[in-house]
């Protein structure tokens, strides 16, 4: 009997397994349409992101050009600016320069005829000095003259017999 059992067993296995083979072709379909229907969600989601990062990506790329092109121009603006200071500086420091080129000259002048004034005034005080040296010359020779002669004279008396 344990020869038919085994047999048995064997034949309600095979059975089984025979049975649920047709069933498992339905239950691996429905299973593959699944797996299916998830790789293509998963397909439209990758491509969904890929287009939203494209887009992305595309909006930063203007965004950036955009801001390069602001920052050009504003830096365009800066050194048309910075030019423009300089040019207007510069004009100031040749005004400023030809102020103090006029200054130095009315300076000079002003110098010049101070020196004139100095210089006839010194020159009077040298005639005047001179004219005092002179009469004063005059004077001390008119004295010694007149002193001479009196020795002379008083010479000429002491000598004189009497």
């Amino acid at each position: 009997m344990k020869s038919i059992s085994v047999s048995l067993s064997a034949l309600f296995l095979a059975v089984g397994l025979l049975g649920g083979c047709g069933k498992t072709d339905t239950a691996a379909s429905d299973s593959a349409k699944a797996v299916e229907k998830a790789a293509e969600s998963t397909a439209e989601a990758a491509k969904d992101t890929a287009t939203a990062a494209k887009e992305v990506a595309q909006d930063a790329a203007t965004a950036t050009t955009e801001a390069a092109k602001d920052a050009v121009d504003a830096t365009k603006d800066a050194a048309a600016a910075t030019a423009e200071a300089a040019k207007d500086a510069a004009a100031a420091t040749t005004e400023a320069a030809k102020d103090a080129v006029d200054a130095t000259k009315d300076a000079a002048a002003a110098t010049a005829e101070a020196a004139k004034g100095v210089a006839q005034d010194a020159v009077d005080a040298t005639k005047d000095a001179a004219a005092s040296a002179a009469q004063g010359a005059a004077d001390a020779a008119q004295g010694a003259a007149n002193a001479t002669q009196n020795a002379a004279d008083a010479v000429k008396d002491a000598t004189k017999p009497q």
